[in-house]
């Protein structure tokens, strides 16, 4: 058993849905040592979800993206100011919970003495084991990357359960999206129904004129409202999808990621691919229909009870490839699936 920690720092630099499977991790150590300091090292684009954290004390933001720009000066310049951040903290503990060779440099950098991170078998790049020197191997039973993660709180001699997401909720955030609400889907009350068509990954998007079926199917119920939510370069995506469609459809506005749980947090029913969108409703506990191509949905699926997941299963599955000259794990779900796993987490009448 640890005890009397004092100064703790978790390495998550991202992505979304994977800062959101890694706050179980600082509920965890938060409820165990309430007096700790806890900073979580992260890339600057996920920064303001875990300022809003109430786990979170402190966020270092280290961005790696700059490392890999032409802008070398300035990268070394911020690089330099990071690493003398992470010094300073003087951590007792690192949980070093990404496994790939920068979040592992980035728990080496901290110059702490006790860093946990997994085995080489169970890290993206085997060589980030390398910058921690306590190593965890994961049971049988620990299949979902919430559980991954919370194998290294396992591995200090701490209980796992109970633990919540935690995720931030603030009065501006209510404010602008009921304006837009207002404004765009008066009315909509708890039948609004959030698509969410954008992926990172090509390999995770379903087709637009499929996304236009469905939508026009589910907006085919009394009262339902459809709202298309997109993110940073997927505005485009939607407005393709609604000038598919009969009917017409919301668009969502603007967001920030806060705002987004917070529009999120207003659907009855949540359906896209494996994104963080998805993971955030998840955690949110709004029913989620979940499209899955090329990942693994026992790992990497919507967290929780009362979630549908379409996927089909092929030679080839979880193959977690971002491009592929033949998507058909992805392209093999057709509307009617999806149609039915709506209908059933949405408990009314198919047409």
């Amino acid at each position: 058993m640890v005890k009397d920690i004092k100064r703790i720092a978790l390495v998550r630099l991202g992505s979304l849905g994977d800062i959101v499977h890694a706050l179980p991790v600082a509920c965890r150590l938060k409820t165990v040592f309430p007096r700790a300091y806890l900073a979580w090292v992260v890339e600057a684009q996920y920064r303001e979800l875990l300022e809003g954290c109430k786990w979170v004390d402190e966020v270092i933001v280290l961005n790696t993206r700059n490392w890999r720009s032409r802008l070398f000066l300035k990268s070394w310049v911020e690089s330099k100011a990071a690493i003398r951040q992470l010094r300073a903290a003087r951590f007792e503990l690192v949980l070093e919970l990404q496994g790939l060779l920068k979040s592992g440099l980035a728990a080496y950098l901290t110059g702490t003495k006790c860093r946990v991170g997994f085995s080489r078998k169970y890290c993206r790049e085997p060589l980030s084991a390398f910058f921690t020197n306590e190593h965890v191997t994961l049971k049988e039973e620990e299949k979902h990357i919430i559980e991954k993660n919370l194998a290294l709180v396992r591995h200090l001699g701490l209980e796992t359960t109970p633990w919540s997401f935690g995720l931030p909720a603030s009065a501006a955030d209510v404010r602008y999206v009921d304006q837009f609400l207002a404004e765009h889907a008066p009315g909509s009350g708890d039948k609004l129904v959030g698509i969410n068509p954008g992926a990172s990954w090509v390999t995770k998007r379903w087709s637009i004129e499929r996304y236009a079926q469905l939508a026009d199917r589910l907006m085919g119920q009394p009262q339902h409202k459809v709202i298309l939510i997109w993110g940073p370069g997927e505005r485009d995506l939607v407005e393709a999808i609604a000038a598919g469609m009969r009917q017409t459809p919301v668009i969502a506005c603007p967001t920030s990621i806060t705002q987004l749980v917070e529009l999120i947090r207003r659907c009855r029913l949540f359906i896209a691919g494996d994104t963080g969108p998805l993971h955030l409703a998840a955690a949110l506990l709004v029913p989620c229909v979940a499209l899955y191509g090329p990942s693994d949905p026992e790992r990497n699926g919507p967290y929780g009870e009362g979630h549908a997941i379409v996927h089909h299963k092929l030679e080839c599955s979880s193959c977690f490839k971002r491009q592929c000259s033949d998507i058909k794990c992805i392209e093999q779900i057709e509307v009617d699936e999806v149609w039915k796993a709506s209908v059933s987490l949405l408990e009314f009448k198919e047409n």
